[in-house]
């Protein structure tokens, strides 16, 4: 049996490492950036999890996408 790689938290610190790199560790101006919209009443860490999994597949591929290749 293959042993999992998955350790708790792991896509929120890949989201918050994006952010923080790219973004001036702002999730708004990751939204702006994508054109997405905040959700009133839902924290943005939850919101990002969603709009990332929606456009980039999971969040793997997404900081994969920013952190290794750059921000376009």
């Amino acid at each position: 049996m293959k042993k999992s790689t998955f350790t708790p938290g792991r896509d929120q610190k890949a989201i918050s490492r994006v952010a923080k790199a790219l973004f001036g560790g702002s999730h708004m101006e990751m939204f702006e950036y994508h054109g997405w919209l905040l959700e009133l009443g839902r924290q943005h860490m939850q919101q990002a999890a969603t709009r990332i999994v929606e456009c980039y597949a999971n969040v793997q591929t997404f900081e994969v996408h920013f952190l290794a290749e750059g921000k376009e």
